[in-house]
């Protein structure tokens, strides 16, 4: 009788054993329903990636902005230029007549 009872504690200590490890491992069914959480290194890198992305996103502005100001000094450079021939071809002119005074 007691060797009957060992066998039974032993058999059942064994399926408690068991079941405690395979309650212990994640099944795929399990980690579908169960929202994965972040860790911290994994919030800082998104905290980076973010601010990575707005820092590109203000550099392209200032590019543009920048960009749209050399245009117009590109403009205002070239409406100067067409008008320096008009001025300097006067003062030619103005030169000859008055030599020929």
């Amino acid at each position: 009788m007691v060797k009957i009872t060992q066998v039974c504690i032993s058999a059942l200590a064994a399926g408690l054993l068991l079941l405690n490890l395979s309650g212990c491992q994640k099944t795929e069914s399990t980690a579908e329903e169960a929202p994965a959480q972040k860790g911290t290194a994994e919030k800082v890198g998104e905290q980076i990636d973010q601010a990575a992305t707005e820092a590109a996103r203000h550099l392209n502005k200032l590019a543009d902005d920048a960009g749209k100001g050399i245009e117009k000094a590109g403009e205002s450079l070239q409406r100067e230029t067409k008008d320096a021939p008009k001025e300097g071809a006067q003062t030619k002119e103005s030169q000859a007549q008055e030599e020929q005074k």
